[in-house]
């Protein structure tokens, strides 16, 4: 006994296929675009907090500890904020002094980083 109608016919199955390798194209396109787009904007984030001098520092600093630029950056902030604990903890007098406020930190002179906004 012969069923008719159970398989669908060749060029159905052909456009199935077609389909679903057109809509997997334009999925990997959009990803593309996507990882572009947030690449960009994390560039031009990192472009609005540092100058090019501090940039260019950071990255010379992150190449003589061979290690990622972010991570390098992440390693700054932690010895600068553990020499501020050291020095609060050393003169709790400090807290008080208008120089340790957050709008007055200015980078590392060792590293050679000047920012025009924090320079008074």
């Amino acid at each position: 006994m012969i069923i008719l109608g159970l398989s669908p016919p060749p060029s159905m199955i052909q456009q199935v296929a077609q389909k679903r390798k057109k809509r997997l194209l334009q999925l990997r396109e959009a990803q593309r675009r996507r990882r572009t787009r947030l690449k960009e904007e994390h560039k031009a984030f990192l472009q609005i907090i540092l100058t090019e001098d501090m940039q260019a520092a950071l990255r010379n600093l992150s190449s003589a500890r061979d290690i990622p630029m972010h991570l390098c950056a992440a390693e700054l902030i932690e010895e600068g904020l553990a020499r501020q604990r050291t020095a609060e903890i050393s003169n709790p007098a400090a807290r008080m002094e208008p120089s340790n406020r957050p709008d007055a930190v200015t980078a590392p002179d060792s590293l050679g980083i000047r920012h025009p906004t924090l320079e008074r």
